[in-house]
Parts: structure tokens; C-alpha cells; sequence
């Protein structure tokens, strides 16, 4: 176009063609750009259709994934009543603090749980372990912190949750037990679920924030109490903080459970234990030589005595049980050394204590009640069945014993002689030379049942074997055998001795019991020969307290001794309390049977210790509860656990704890001694028992 500007024109050639071959280049530059840009754009425009159009339902279930997650929620633990309906165990609302790794942001994962650490007062650095640990393993599960929050930290978490990302507060509950270490030993407690054993029960349906019942009916009756899980799919945002509840399955609640135990009684029984361990740490203080057995010692030398043996005490162990002879049901089972089932709560609060229990020489996780020991002379009660029972002897036989074995050390209790002694007579007198005769032979013409024959009646008793307590942990106890020592022994010591026959007897030796077994022997005296399952668990209820399922009575088996050899050891038993080793339990206003027991053990030092035992029944003629009590390292059972029987059965019964003078049955059988008891029991004003001073005995809270 004529005039148009050309900026070549006023170029030389050479310069022209330079400018000419610039534009080209460029030219060629910008049409590869615009390639390229073709290229991606068309690359680009393939990866949306792929997405957008045949991917759709793939990257919609991601997006809807990364937004929504599945939450647990945990069922409402059931609660725990005593017999009479009082709430023993509730449920107290608290939180957790979860984090979950999916939800930390990677560049900020060190600074929140920094944060959260300081709001805790955790260590930050076993915090990024914790979760760490938790990506390796789950990285779709959260990670438990810290339990049991207080409210002001949740409170903090709440204020501070957009910088905190990844941090979740879960509501949950905790366990409270009203009356702590009086029912320790059989409420039992719960606990978190450790990482070994949530791969062993996810199965079942728990999640790793669970709790599991560890001691007591939290534990043996963990699946009824524990209820069904629900669960909720949740809209979390980018953070992985809750928006809404999108849909949720209802927990189911456990049901809850009702026991045999009377919780005022329980407290009663275990002050009345209590009393009988302190009288028996004032003798262990006065070096085991005091001619009066009290209470009245200083609280420090009571404290010094009741410490662990390796802390430089006797250890404070003892237990006494109260059976319903008819049901097998427990009313009280009280035992030391105590723990208080609260400090595994979990809260940061308690965790010292905690560590305080688990550490402790005395052991008080492990249940004294369910625990064996020697049992003494209670467990002549099944000497002496066997003995009739196999026709040794009958209830007429007479036989004079000397006050020692020959040739064997080996004596009764008093080191005396006795002519003419019949088995109601050695058992009232708790006569060691005649019950030893009945299993080794050799007194009076007697042939002797042997230790395998005596062992026999043992298990039949229930010995030597659980009982199939609804309580975990419960002892066994030993009754040994003469094969049992040779494969336990070598050399001489494999073999079977007449002192292993003789100690036996008497429930010494290798005899080992627990207190609920010996309580459980002289309930199937009392009822006349059944051996009864005992059980703390009564009934299953619902949320509102309504009964759903009782738990029946069980007979474990028939004793196979006849009724009239079952009478004749309960005659025993009665004439051992007005007239006997147990005359501490002869009660005014209530007729009582019942067995003394002191068993001798290797204390060191060069000490021989003694484990002090009772157990009996009450009324005699019309048989309601049995009680065992064992005392450990106390004097006589006579001495120390029969005062504890006495108030035990005075406070069940709602009598008074005044004894009858020693002699007096009933005014029909024993007259004069009952006619002399009356005018002792108005000049006394209090028991003058031996070795006994009078403030320790009439206890103000039963009638006088």
C-alpha cells in the first residue's frame, strides 16, 4: 500500500536481511510455544474428562471419604447394686483427647502436638512416638493421649480447635465405686485396652479406646456389663473436626448387675477384721509374749508391725467370709491388705497411686480371701467325716490318746493325755494325737485311712480345686497325695512319712486352703452334705433397675458322707463352742457350731508363726450363714479369729455379743453351767476371757 511505513525500507541489505532472519526465529519460538500450549491443553483436557466423566464415581467416593469418617460409640458400662438395690459402682462422664494422623497437617505436626503436650502436661516427645507408633500400625485409627481429662483442659482444647488439627475430644466415662477398698476385692476395677490385647478382642467387636474389666465381677462378668457398641458416620472438616452427624447406630447399654453382697454388712465385717488384725499386730509388737491380747497398742507400732515381711512387719493379711449355707451366696467378703479401685480411674491425678498399688510389697491386688494357707484344725472337720464315714469309727468309739506320738515330735496343742475320747470330744477339744491316729493308725487299734484316702475326701469337700467362683484369681489350695510327693520330691524327701500323715490331719503339712474354701466346707455341714457353688453375682437388671435374669443357686455335688455322719461332726462342732476350743463364739442369745484352727509355718528367723482360723455356722439347729476367718501370723485361733466370728455372727443375726460362761449349752442340757452363766454375765458386766482385757470385748454398737 502506497505511503504505508515500512521499517526495512531504510535498511541497508545486509541489515535487512539480519532483521528478516530475527523475525523468523521468533516466529518460529512463538508457534512451539504455541504448541506446546496446545499440547498440555489438549493433555490436560483429556485428564478432566478422564476425571470428570469416566473416573466420577472414584474420585467421588475419595472426596466423600477425606470428608466422612466412622466413629465408635462406646456403650454405657452397666452398674453394680449389693443385694438390698444400693448402687455400688456408677458411671462419671469424662474425656479423652484422640489424635488422629490422617488430619496433621505434615509442616505443623511437631507445633500441634507441642500444643496439645502443654495442655496436657504430657511429654511432647512420647506424644509424637505415640502417634508415630500409630501411623506405622493403623494410620486410619486414631491415637488415645491422654484419658480423663480435666474440664478446664477440654475447655482449652475446645477454645483452641483451629490449631489444633487432627485433635479430637471423645466423651467417655469412668468408673466410681462408692465405698473404694471395703469392696475392692470384688467390685475389681476396669482399664484401658493395651495395643497386645486389642489385637486379640477386635474381633470381638472392641475398639482400641475400650475399656476391659481387670479384677473382680468388672472382669468375670465383662461381657454382660460391657453392653454393644455403636457407631456414627461423621462429617469432619479439613482439620478433621466434627460438622455433623451424618447417620449413627445407638449403643446398646450393659446390663447391670446385682450382687449377694450387703454393702453394710460388708462394712461391718471388714471393721471387725480390721479389729482382729490390730489386736493381732499389738501381740506381734510385744514380741509375741504379752499375757493380754488387745487393740491398745500405739498406732506406730501397729503400722510397724502390719508392714510387708520385707519391709521389716508381719505383713497385715487375714480375710473372713460369710456364706448362705442353702444358696452358696456371699454376704460378705472382707480381706487386707486393701487397695482403692479408683486410682485406675485413669486420670493424670491418679496415676502415682496407681503406680503405688501395682509396686507395693504387701501385694493388695491379690485377694487374701482367695488365697491358701495352711488351714489348721478347721480341716478336721473332714478328718473326722472321713473317718466315720469309712466306719474307723462311730460315734460311741472311745479311745485314749497320749499327749504326744511316739517316737515323733508330734504332740496335741496342750500336751495332754486324754482317755476315753470320742469324735464329738476330739473334735470339741480339737484333739491333734486322735485326728492324727485316724489317718496314720496305730492308737486304740485304729488302721488309719492313709493320706490318699483322706485326700479323696478332701475334693469331695471341695478342696484342692477352685469352686468355681465368679470371681478371676481364686486359689486352688493343695491336697497332697502320696504320688503327688514322689513326683514333687527326690531322694528320701519323695517318700511318705508318718509326720506327712499326722500333719495332715490336722490341715498342716503340704494341706493348703483358702478361706472361702473352709467357709464352703462348713456350709455343707451346716445344710446337711451339698456342696454349693459360691457366687457374689445375684442377678442381672436392666438400665432402670428391673429384673431380667436371676442367677440360681448351684450344687457342685453331694458330699458322700451319710446324714448321720454329717450330724454327729456338727455335734462336734456345737460342743466345741460351749465346752471347747471355740468357746469365744457361745453367744447368749444365738446357738453356734464351729472349728478352731491354728497351723504352724516357717516364720524365719527360727520363728515358727501361726495362721489363726474358725469356721462355723449359725443357729445351730436351724443352719442360715457360714463364716470363715484366717489371720495371718496372729497367735491361736481361738484368741484372734474367734472374736472376729463372734461379732460377725452377733451383728448378722442383730444379737448381742455377750458369751455364755464356759460349760453352759442350754439350761436343759447344762444346767448348772447355765444357771451360774446368769449371775457371771450381771457381776462381770464383760467378757473375762483369757488373755483378754475388758474394754476390748462388749462392743456399745450391739445390744447388751
Amino acid at each position: 500500500m502506497a505511503g504505508a511505513f515500512d521499517p526495512l525500507v531504510s535498511l541497508s541489505r545486509d541489515e535487512h536481511d539480519a532483521a528478516e532472519r530475527e523475525q523468523r526465529r521468533i516466529h518460529r519460538r512463538v508457534l512451539g510455544f504455541r504448541i506446546v500450549t496446545a499440547v498440555a491443553f489438549i493433555t490436560l483436557s483429556v485428564k478432566l474428562w478422564q476425571m470428570q466423566i469416566v473416573q466420577t464415581e472414584k474420585y467421588v467416593t475419595q472426596a466423600v471419604q477425606n470428608s466422612v469418617r466412622s466413629r465408635g460409640v462406646p456403650a454405657l458400662r452397666g452398674v453394680i447394686y449389693d443385694r438390698n438395690h444400693v448402687q455400688l459402682v456408677s458411671n462419671q462422664a469424662s474425656f479423652d483427647v484422640q489424635v488422629d494422623p490422617r488430619d496433621l497437617p505434615a509442616q505443623q505436626e511437631d507445633e500441634v502436638l507441642g500444643r496439645l503436650a502443654a495442655l496436657v502436661k504430657l511429654d511432647p516427645a512420647k506424644m509424637k512416638a505415640a502417634v508415630d507408633k500409630q501411623r506405622l500400625a493403623d494410620p486410619n485409627q486414631g491415637v488415645t493421649v491422654a484419658t480423663s481429662i480435666a474440664w478446664n483442659t477440654l475447655l482449652s482444647i475446645k477454645a483452641d480447635r483451629a490449631v489444633l488439627p487432627g485433635v479430637v475430644p471423645l466423651p467417655t466415662t469412668i468408673r466410681g465405686y462408692k465405698d473404694g477398698p471395703t469392696l475392692s476385692n470384688i467390685l475389681g476395677y476396669v482399664t484401658s485396652i493395651s495395643p497386645g490385647q486389642y489385637q486379640q478382642l477386635k474381633q470381638a467387636g472392641y475398639a482400641p479406646t475400650d475399656k476391659i474389666g481387670a479384677a473382680g465381677v468388672e472382669s468375670s462378668y465383662e461381657k454382660a456389663l460391657r453392653g454393644t457398641s455403636g457407631s456414627q458416620q461423621v462429617e469432619v472438616d479439613a482439620g478433621g473436626r466434627q460438622v455433623q452427624v451424618l447417620s449413627e447406630v445407638a449403643p446398646q447399654p450393659g446390663k447391670s448387675l446385682q450382687l449377694s453382697i450387703d454393702a453394710a454388712f460388708q462394712q461391718d465385717v471388714t471393721s471387725y477384721l480390721r479389729e482382729g488384725l490390730d489386736r493381732a499386730h499389738c501381740y506381734q509388737a510385744s514380741g509375741f509374749k504379752e499375757a493380754v491380747f488387745t487393740t491398745h497398742c500405739s498406732a506406730q507400732a501397729k503400722a510397724q508391725a502390719a508392714r510387708p515381711k520385707v519391709d521389716g512387719g508381719y505383713g497385715d493379711e487375714g480375710a473372713a467370709v460369710v456364706i448362705d449355707v442353702h444358696t452358696g451366696a456371699i454376704l460378705a467378703m472382707a480381706a487386707f491388705p486393701q487397695y482403692d479401685n479408683n486410682v485406675f480411674s485413669g486420670r493424670a491425678a491418679d496415676q502415682a497411686k496407681a503406680a503405688a498399688v501395682l509396686t507395693s510389697h504387701a501385694d493388695p491386688l491379690i485377694d487374701r480371701a482367695l488365697s491358701a494357707v495352711a488351714p489348721g484344725s478347721t480341716f478336721k472337720m473332714i478328718t473326722a467325716s472321713a473317718a466315720l464315714q469309712d466306719h474307723l469309727v462311730t460315734p460311741s468309739t472311745e479311745i485314749s490318746v497320749p499327749a504326744a506320738w511316739p517316737g515323733i515330735s508330734f504332740s496335741n496343742w496342750d500336751e495332754k493325755a486324754y482317755a476315753n475320747m470320742t469324735v464329738v470330744d476330739a473334735i470339741a477339744q480339737s484333739n491333734d494325737i486322735w485326728m492324727g491316729d485316724m489317718v496314720a493308725g496305730g492308737i486304740g487299734g485304729i488302721r488309719g485311712l492313709g493320706p490318699d484316702r483322706l485326700a479323696w475326701y478332701a475334693h469331695q469337700f471341695g478342696l484342692g480345686q477352685p469352686l468355681g467362683l465368679d470371681l478371676p484369681f481364686e486359689q486352688k489350695g493343695l491336697i497332697p497325695t502320696t504320688t503327688w510327693k514322689a513326683a514333687n520330691f527326690s531322694g528320701d524327701n519323695a517318700r511318705w512319712y508318718t509326720g506327712d500323715s499326722l500333719n495332715m490331719a490336722i490341715g498342716q503339712g503340704f494341706v493348703s486352703a483358702t478361706t472361702l474354701q473352709m467357709a464352703d466346707v462348713a456350709a455343707a455341714i451346716a445344710n446337711g452334705g451339698n456342696l454349693m457353688q459360691p457366687r457374689v453375682g445375684k442377678a442381672f437388671l436392666n438400665s432402670n433397675g428391673t429384673l431380667l435374669q436371676a442367677l440360681p443357686p448351684v450344687v457342685l455335688r453331694r458330699v458322700p458322707v451319710d446324714p448321720s455322719v454329717i450330724h454327729t461332726v456338727a455335734s462336734g462342732m456345737r460342743k466345741g463352742v460351749y465346752t471347747g476350743s471355740s468357746y469365744k463364739t457361745n453367744l447368749r442369745d444365738l446357738q453356734v457350731a464351729g472349728k478352731t484352727g491354728t497351723a504352724e509355718f516357717q516364720a524365719g528367723g527360727g520363728r515358727l508363726g501361726l495362721e489363726a482360723w474358725w469356721a462355723g455356722y449359725a443357729p445351730y439347729n436351724n443352719p442360715q450363714i457360714a463364716v470363715g476367718v484366717w489371720i495371718h501370723d496372729a497367735g491361736e485361733g481361738a484368741d484372734f479369729a474367734v472374736p472376729v466370728a463372734r461379732q460377725i455372727l452377733a451383728r448378722y443375726f442383730h444379737v448381742s455379743d455377750m458369751r455364755l460362761q464356759y460349760g453352759c449349752d442350754t439350761p436343759a442340757t447344762t444346767p448348772a453351767a447355765c444357771a451360774s452363766s446368769v449371775l457371771w454375765q450381771k457381776t462381770s458386766g464383760y467378757y473375762p476371757d483369757q488373755h483378754e482385757e475388758p474394754s476390748d470385748k462388749h462392743d456399745p454398737r450391739f445390744p447388751a
